[in-house]
Parts: C-alpha cells; structure tokens; sequence
C-alpha cells in the first residue's frame, strides 16, 4: 500500500491535523458527529483516506450505528474499504493526540476552508485552460468562474469568507435576490416562522391543512384559503403532541373536504409523538440528515414548548440558546421552519378565549422569538361560532394580511377552510351600513313623537340595532320625552337647550 502522505503535495493547501482531529474526536466522543455534520463535507477532506473514513461514518450515522472503532472496522470491513481507509493501524491510530474535542467545530471549519482554497486553485486551472482553448469568450469565462468561486466561499460557511458590505452610496444597483414564497404573501422560502395562538385554537388543524395544500402543489399549483397562491414544497412534520391516529383523521378528512388527491410520495411526511427536544444535538443531527436526504422545503415544529422541555421561557439567556437553533438548521439546510407556539393568555377582569385579537407581540416568553422570526401568522376566535381572525406580519414587505376564515364542521364535506373576508374592508362596510342604518332611524323617527317600535317598523332594523342607534343620537339629533317605559322620541327642535342659545346670540 501507498504511503499515506503520497497524495500529499506541499503546494496545496491542507491541514492533515485538523483532518485528524475531526475524525478521531468523533471516533472518541460520538455525538461530536452532531457539531460537525452540517459545516464539512466528506470532499472537504485532502487526503482519500480521510474522504473514505467520514463518508463511512455519515452512513452510519444516518442508519443509527454507533461510530466507535470496533463498529467503524466492521463497517469498513464489510464494504471492502480498509485499505482506502489506510488499513486498520492507521485507523486505529487516529485517536492518538488528539486536541481538546470542544473545539471539534474550529477544527471542521479549518478543513473546510483549506478545501474552499483547494477548490479556487482547481477553478483557477479550470479558467487557464479554457482561456487557452479559446473557443469562449473572455466574459462568458469570467461570469463563470467568478459564480463559482462565490459558491465555493460560501458554500462551508468557514469564518467570515462570505461576509459583504453593502455600501449605501451603491444601493441603487444592489444586486438583491427576488422573494420567492411558499405562500404569497404569508410564507416566504428561506425564513424562520412563527404561528402563534392560545392553546385549543385550530393552530395544528390548520397547519395540517396548509401542509397537504403545499405538498399537494407539487404536481399542481393551486390556493390556499381560497385567495393565496401556492408553490410546491416538501414538508417534514414534526408532530410532538398528537398521535397519530388524530393526525391521520385530519389528514384524511382535510383531503376529503377539498377533494385533494393526496401528496406524491415523501412529498410530505410526518414524525409523530417522539420525544425530539430542540436541545438535543443528536436529534438536531437527525434532522440534518432527514432535511438533505429528503430534499425538504419546510420543516414544521408543532409545538415549541414540548420541542424544549424543562427550558424557562421567560428566561433571556435560554431562550436565546434555543433560538439559536434555529437559526442554525435555517441556516445550514437553508430550510423555511415554521414553528407553532402559544400566545400569552388574555389579561383583565372578564376576559375570555375570544377576547384577545391577534398579535405578533402576544408569543409567550423572550422577545428573542420576535427577534428571529422572519414572519408571524397568529391565530385567534372570534365571537362567531367557526370564525377565526389570521393576523400575519413579514419582516420582508410591508404586507400585514389581516383576514378572517371561516371552519367548516367536521364530516360536512365542505373546505374545512375558506377565506371570509379581509378585517379591514369588512370593518369599512360595517361602518358604511351603521352610518346607513343611523340615518334611517333619524329619518324613520321625524319630528312627532315616536316609540321604539315604530322606529323598528319604519326603518326596518332589529330591535337592538336600532336601540343601539337612538342612544348614539340622543342629545345630539333626537330627544325623548324622558319616560323609562315606552320613551318616546323625536328630531331634537331647534331654539331649544344649547340650540336657543345660539339662535338668540
């Protein structure tokens, strides 16, 4: 066999002691495996002995086998692989000095990063060669290259290699990607996502329904709520609370109501009632692996406080460690995550579940959920029975979709969503009718002496409504003749009260 240094060339760059060390601390320590997973890749290593070794322990990984030596040998023996792993002393020698396995993750990204310069000197060769053949442009060359080697830079994360200023004096000619959704204008791709509501409060139901609709998207783009568009989005469910006989009942039910074929194959999927924790680097691991391995778009986590059990969500520091992960998965699996959550109970005397009114700011716990969240969606009741008040907020337009959906009962073979209305411009219309209304009891009530009654029949209005109208005009357009019991009412005369003032002055 070849020495272990005959790839070696001192020209390029290459830290054989930063390859060890990885390797050997996870051989050591195994859920190590769970820092370095998402920052270096097997190609990321110089020498193929390396290369062999770490590709063998993501398979083993992936299948649930421990990485200790006894299993990694048996591994590689059985793959006929000993020999590109530079036979077994070798092996058996990467555990010898190994540094401290705390900075496992500084050691990863020195392999990445001699790998990022490895990959610029290939391109750099890759570019004289093509420049000699001479059958492309110099441009056509140049894009190429320089797209390439933005992609090796940032492809590890290494260090502060990608960081950019953005110069305000150039601001007109950033260049600035366009905003891809996965349901405009709610979802945008990429982010990290909040959906907030008191407990009880349809958050799973609906989540559930906005997930077959995404997944079903794959083979033909359609709305969700019947008025946002959709785009194709593999989903990986999370589910911690319900089990899944309840899941499957939604499921079906949510595809019956809409008459939705059900989604192609792993186009959605669900981990039902295990015990993830956030907290656990081994379960993060787990959800590296399945997100790349399934080409995931979306990863639901329903719900967050089961997801962190035994953290204090009123606790900054916290908090903000397990926001960190978060923003650790968003950001290596460049995955959208959508998080249920509970809002903060109602506060005052008689409150009730239908009293609080959506709100972004209403998360329970840390602000620092706030700060890491990309977009909001937050659900509450309403006092019609089946109606359900939608708030959402984005970090990346000034879009604040405020809207109300009406559920339909179960088994009623109607959608189990439907979008009623937007809040705004029914509250508009609301308005338009009640000052249409209030102007229709002043003239249903005339300058003689009226009832309630009579009102009711010349303006054509319930009873409560036009009660609620002659309060509103008392004092100002109509009087009554003061009695408690069928009061009497009619146009305030001018020349009376603050009236006569007036006219004498």
């Amino acid at each position: 066999m070849a020495s272990i240094d005959s790839d070696l060339d001192l020209a390029v760059p290459y830290s054989r002691e930063a390859e060890r060390a990885v390797l050997g601390v996870i051989l050591l320590y195994s859920a190590y495996m769970d820092r370095v997973i998402g920052i270096v890749q097997p190609r990321d290593f110089y020498l193929e002995c390396h290369r062999v070794v770490f590709k063998r322990m993501i398979a083993m990984a992936m299948e649930g086998i421990p990485i200790d030596l006894v299993a990694l040998k048996d591994e590689l023996q059985k793959h006929q692989e000993v020999e590109k792993a530079g036979g077994l002393a070798y092996i058996v020698g990467l555990t010898d000095g190994i540094p401290a396995a705390i900075n496992i993750e500084h050691y990863a990204r020195i392999v990445v990063e001699k790998g990022s310069l490895r990959g610029l000197i290939q391109l750099n060769e890759e570019a004289k060669a093509r420049c000699c053949e001479g059958s492309e442009t110099a441009e056509q060359i140049a894009a190429d290259i320089s797209a390439r080697s933005s992609e090796i830079i940032s492809r590890g994360g290494a260090g502060t290699a990608r960081w950019k200023l953005w110069d305000a004096a150039d601001a007109e000619t950033w260049e600035v990607a366009d905003l891809e959704w996965h349901v405009e204008p709610i979802i945008p791709k990429g982010g990290i996502g909040f959906m907030s509501a008191a407990p009880k409060d349809r958050k799973t139901l609906l989540t559930t329904d906005l997930s077959l609709h995404l997944a079903e998207a794959v083979s033909s783009g359609h709305d969700w709520l019947g008025g946002f568009p959709c785009m194709p989005t593999r989903v990986l469910y999370i589910a911690r609370e319900d089990p899944a006989r309840r899941i499957k009942e939604r499921v079906l039910e949510i595809r019956s109501a809409y008459r939705l074929s059900l989604p192609a194959k792993e186009h959605l999927e669900f981990l039902i009632r295990e015990r993830f924790n956030l907290m656990d680097p081994s379960h993060i691991a787990w959800v590296k692996r399945t997100v790349r391995q399934g080409e995931f778009d979306l990863l639901v986590l329903d719900v967050f406080n089961r997801m962190t059990p035994g953290l204090d969500e009123n606790s900054a520091k916290e908090m903000a460690e397990a926001v960190s992960v978060l923003e650790e998965l968003n950001r290596d699996l460049n995955v959208t995550i959508l998080i249920l959550d509970h809002t903060k109970k109602p506060t005052g005397k008689n409150t009730r579940r239908d009293s609080q009114d959506p709100n972004p700011f209403d998360l329970k716990g840390s602000v620092a959920k706030y700060g890491a969240a990309d977009f909001m969606i937050c659900l509450s009741r309403t006092k019609t029975p089946g109606r359900m008040q939608v708030f959402c907020e984005n970090k990346d337009t000034d879009e604040h979709p405020h809207f109300f959906v009406d559920v339909s009962p179960k088994d009623s073979g109607q959608p189990k969503f439907s979008y009623a209305g937007d809040v705004a411009e029914l509250a508009e219309d609301m308005k338009k009718r009640g000052e249409e209304n209030r102007q229709r009891v002043l003239d249903a009530v005339g300058d003689d002496w009226i009832s309630r009654e009579e009102v009711q029949q010349k303006a054509g209005l319930g009873k409560s409504a036009v009660s609620s109208h002659l309060r509103a005009l008392m004092g100002d357009k109509i009087e009554s003749n003061g009695a408690k019991r069928n009061a009497l009412y009619r146009r305030k005369v001018r020349g009376t009260d603050d009236d006569s003032s007036d006219d004498e002055r």
